[in-house]
């Protein structure tokens, strides 16, 4: 008996990515030793690395500090569920897949945009796999595209 998209349930959760994390910290080194290699009088150099390491640093907090959630897929609805706060019923979602990365974009029934990305170390093969599917299948809904920030 063929499963209807209409009664089918998806979850998978999202904590922040180790990988990404060091990601941003080898991107923060490299803008931050760039300026010393250009032609950038040392003054300059030495004010742009300063500026690439206090944003680095900063987007690394922040990402290091994002909370844990959880997303639930009721065959008609995509809800966010944090672990502390309110659950969040999603209004538009743009889901991109590419390899063994995953991204969401997404906004909230109060306007609140979320962006939430899984790498290997965050959404294993499985968990992987059985979103692939969920999307090529058609059990999650149409992306509906959100408006560039």
């Amino acid at each position: 008996m063929p499963s209807s998209a209409a009664s089918s349930t998806f979850r998978i959760d999202w904590r922040p990515s180790r990988a990404w994390l060091a990601a941003i910290v080898l991107l923060t080194l490299s803008a931050a030793v760039a300026p010393w290699l250009s032609a950038l009088a040392p003054a300059w150099a030495g004010l742009a690395s300063l500026t690439a390491l206090a944003w680095g640093f900063r987007l690394w907090r922040r990402e290091r500090h994002r909370p844990a959630c959880e997303l639930l897929y009721d065959g008609g609805r995509w809800w966010l569920l944090p672990v502390r706060g309110r659950i969040a019923p999603l209004v538009r979602t743009v889901w991109v897949l590419r390899g063994p990365f995953a991204w969401l974009r997404a906004e909230d029934a109060l306007g609140r945009r979320w962006r939430l990305a899984w790498t290997p170390d965050n959404l294993p093969a499985p968990a992987r796999r059985e979103l692939r599917l969920a999307v090529s299948a058609g059990t999650i809904p149409a992306a509906l595209p959100l408006v560039a920030p």
